[in-house]
């Protein structure tokens, strides 16, 4: 409760903020090396797609489907990748490092930048067109080396208990910032998550009309600030939790103000 309402009060600090920007980071584990490809952005760019080469070798793809809304949303992603050891030894007992994966790491984020919206155009006041909207797409990235010396803490055996993958990556959307009366798509880390809970560990219901799961997604319409929580799929004591913010939505008065 205390994490989730620090979380709650940093967020609401950073939602003016509309720089665009990715970090990168590695975690060195006993049996495996975990790199972290932050990203933060609102839907002025919608990421649509993030990659990780090794050098100039494309490794892994994510692709990013229900981010984008038609309100101001602030969003943040840590997509990940595991990196493990691939070379049996004695005898599939164990396997040992493969030093062919020291190198520069590079995570590449995808945009889509709507330059000129749709619109409509009246030709003598009788006929309507619609200008196509256009689209810029572009791209940011951030590298990381992994090094020798990263492996020192890797045991020399490791008991294989079953084939692990060689590189597996992944996404986790950490943080979402919506307005009221839009819908969120909170994106569960498993397929088939199940059952979704909020912060206090309370079973979510799933089957009204307003809120409901769809695949590993769970979908909130007509938001409001009630909605505003931690969400976690699958188990209570799940780790990839996401927190939802929900901004109130200032719409223009209808009523002109008499003088």
């Amino acid at each position: 409760m205390i994490q989730f309402m620090i979380l709650l009060i940093l967020s609401t600090f950073s939602i003016q903020e509309d720089d665009f920007f990715v970090e990168i980071g590695k975690k060195i584990n006993k049996d495996y090396i975990l790199l972290t490809c932050n990203v933060t952005f609102t839907n002025r760019e919608f990421v649509h797609r993030i990659e990780w080469y090794k050098e100039t070798e494309i490794w892994a793809v994510n692709n990013l489907q229900h981010l984008y809304s038609e309100s101001r949303k602030r969003i943040q992603i840590s997509s990940f990748i595991n990196i493990t050891r691939d070379i049996d030894i004695i005898g599939d007992v164990g396997r040992d490092v493969d030093y062919n994966n020291i190198g520069t790491y590079i995570c590449q984020v995808y945009t889509t930048l709507e330059e000129s919206p749709a619109k409509f155009i009246w030709e003598k006041f009788n006929k309507k067109f619609i200008t196509p909207a256009k689209y810029v797409e572009k791209n940011y990235s951030n590298a990381i080396i992994i090094k020798m010396k990263d492996f020192d803490l890797f045991p020399k055996v490791i008991p294989t208990i079953a084939w692990v993958e060689k590189y597996t990556a992944n996404y986790w959307i950490k943080l979402i910032i919506e307005q009221e009366g839009s819908t969120a798509f909170i994106r569960c880390m498993f397929n088939n998550g199940g059952n979704w809970y909020n912060q206090k560990n309370e079973l979510i219901d799933t089957s009204t009309v307003r809120m409901s799961a769809q695949r590993n997604y769970l979908i909130i319409n007509n938001l409001t600030s009630s909605d505003q929580n931690l969400y976690r799929c699958a188990s209570p004591n799940n780790k990839f939790y996401t927190i939802l913010i929900v901004n109130k939505n200032y719409k223009k008065s209808k009523y002109k103000i008499k003088n």
